[in-house]
């Protein structure tokens, strides 16, 4: 419980921190920082390999000092991919996000730190002990978002782009030596040495974690693929428009991923062992009711506040309520879909997952690139809900396959 409240703190400030400055910024300018939280967010997901799964099964129960040499031994990956995928973020930087060369450089020192800081949070939900090493992470968005707070209400300088990227890397590479000293601390003293339950070498990692790593790579192309369509096609003040609600909207899958997914992981993962898959499927299903639940009564809440003040804010900000609806229906239908892939990670049956987010991806996309180009910002959203509709569907019947097998 400890964790999950610092995870939420961390990410509350985390999502305030994106909402604000997407709201408080220019059109064209919010669309560029979309666009750039996106990638920083793809390729730091892409520099830890997902590294952790592997860590987290194999080396759950064993000694401290094991675990922490399995952590070491995983900086090896992070540290051969950054040889070959920053000079990629850069480039995806330039033309994608259209930022300066400046900004591009300056915004891969916050793509190493979401790394870290990734990784960190992964490896605590196994290993308690590093949970005050997560403090820094929490303290580092929580000074980011009060920088931010500053200078959108307090200065007298209007809020840019360069301003946001240069405080965040200023903050995430003062944040890096934070964790890395309270890190060091807290795990000293350290044996390098120590026999290790899995492997070692940058390619034996590699291999080991490949599987994990496309179904997460899938499953995040699949969340965001309406992004990269919109940010290649329309301008950047419709990008704008389109990232605001967007980021809203993560917020969340957010708030799912870690008050609902990671709290019942545990008792999914645990149960496998001794339950039959029915059982946990009803767990599952009734965590699905109070997400789609909740998500309804927010909207609901939402609309009429704004129809109570007569739309000032959405008006104010560009905020369509339809638009919004067609993204939350797609959370709804995703985590519905997360959830059927917990169950099959339950059951040792990865490949199921990977079969069906491609099925997904591959027919999403091509939906997502021509009725983003027919119907505008409309599309791309009801594009993206389709694709998530059609994984649920599919890794559902590939549950129910594997439940009859078992």
């Amino acid at each position: 419980m400890k964790l999950i409240i610092i995870k939420l703190f961390e990410v509350a400030a985390r999502a305030v921190f994106t909402v604000l400055v997407s709201f408080s910024l220019p059109l064209d300018e919010a669309g560029q920082f979309g666009l750039a939280a996106t990638i920083i967010n793809l390729f730091a997901f892409g520099l830890g390999w997902e590294r952790h799964v592997d860590l987290q099964r194999r080396l759950v129960g064993s000694s401290n000092e094991v675990f922490d040499a399995g952590v070491i031994a995983g900086l090896k990956v992070y540290a051969g991919n950054s040889v070959f995928l920053l000079p990629l973020f850069l480039l995806v930087a330039l033309t994608l996000a259209r930022l300066d060369i400046d900004l591009a450089l300056v915004a891969t020192v916050i793509v190493v730190s979401e790394l870290l800081a990734n990784q960190l949070y992964n490896i605590t939900l196994v290993q308690q002990r590093y949970i005050s090493v997560l403090l820094s992470v929490l303290l580092k968005n929580l000074a980011l978002l009060g920088s931010m707070m500053w200078l959108a209400f307090v200065s007298r300088e209007a809020l840019s782009l360069e301003r946001v990227l240069y405080v965040w890397s200023g903050l995430s590479l003062a944040g890096m030596l934070a964790l890395v000293v309270l890190w060091w601390w807290r795990t000293r003293p350290l044996d390098l040495n120590v026999n290790i339950p899995i492997a070692t070498g940058i390619n034996a990692q590699r291999k080991a974690s490949l599987m994990h790593f496309y179904i997460g790579l899938l499953g995040i192309l699949s969340l965001q693929a309406d992004r990269f369509v919109i940010g290649a096609l329309l301008p950047l003040e419709t990008v704008g428009v389109f990232f605001r609600h967007a980021l809203l909207v993560s917020l969340t899958y957010q708030l799912f991923n870690i008050g609902s997914h990671n709290r019942i992981l545990p008792r999914v993962f645990s149960g496998a062992k001794t339950q039959p898959a029915s059982a946990l499927a009803t767990i599952v299903f009734r965590e699905w009711l109070l997400v789609a639940a909740l998500v309804v009564i927010g909207f609901t809440a939402a609309v009429g506040l704004d129809a109570l003040t007569d739309r000032v804010y959405s008006e104010r900000f560009s905020l369509n309520p339809v638009l919004a609806a067609i993204l939350l229906t797609g959370v709804v239908i995703r985590t519905g879909a997360d959830f059927c892939a917990m169950l099959c990670n339950a059951m040792h049956n990865e490949r199921e997952i990977i079969r069906s987010q491609a099925i997904a991806f591959s027919i999403g996309a091509v939906a997502i690139v021509l009725l983003a180009s027919c119907y505008g910002l409309y599309g791309a959203a009801t594009g993206g809900t389709a694709a998530s509709l059609l994984y649920l569907i599919v890794i559902f019947r590939r549950f129910v396959k594997t439940k009859d097998t078992a």
